[in-house]
């Protein structure tokens, strides 16, 4: 979805974040991308590949494949951003960043296109409830799942879709504080933020 050599993706539908330190070390970075999908919806362009690969037929491997199982993938329609490709240095995880990087993200891709739904797809554990998944990363919906099957390097996956509107993003920047819910490892104060 984020890889540029996969096509799809450009400057005018695509960002990403990063955070650096004070040595310039990149400690975290996380995308996002606009789909406009007016007549279809992520349930259609997932199950079809779509949402992967700009030419499934020619890109995907044979038997690769996908399953919407959830209420959620067939209302994500018009203009919809997703957001992924979270990472932080195993220095910040846990840490502040954890909570801030998914916020600024949104906010940024709110002020950018406006779009009707926002979306993240989480990899399907334990710890993927809805109560971890609002405190840490400010996601109010969570709704299992939907799965890529024989995946090129990474076998079967499944997925939570993790989902808000633009006034429930509104909402979890006005009620967000950056200490509350976090980890109590703190993070280094050297730590900044830049948009690339």
């Amino acid at each position: 979805m984020f890889d540029s050599s996969l096509g799809g993706i450009t400057s005018q539908n695509g960002f990403w974040l990063r955070g650096i330190d004070g040595t310039g070390r990149v400690v975290a970075t996380q995308a996002a991308r606009l789909y406009f999908w007016p007549d279809t919806s992520f349930a259609e362009e997932w199950e079809d590949l779509r949402f992967i690969y700009p030419e499934p037929e020619l890109q995907a491997q044979p038997g690769e494949h996908c399953i919407a199982d959830c209420a959620v993938a067939t209302k994500l329609r018009g203009r919809v951003c997703h957001t992924g490709a979270l990472w932080l240095h195993p220095d910040h995880r846990g840490g502040l960043l954890t909570s801030v990087l998914p916020r600024a993200t949104r906010a940024y891709a709110l002020t950018r296109w406006y779009p009707e739904f926002m979306f993240g797809l989480a990899k399907v554990r334990p710890s993927v409830n809805a109560r971890n998944v609002k405190r840490l990363y400010g996601w109010p919906n969570v709704d299992k799942s939907v799965q890529w099957n024989n995946t090129r390097h990474y076998g079967d996956l499944d997925f939570a879709v993790v989902s808000m509107t633009p006034e429930e993003v509104l909402a979890d920047l006005a009620e967000f504080k950056p200490q509350a819910g976090v980890p109590a490892r703190a993070e280094s104060s050297r730590t900044n933020k830049e948009a690339a």
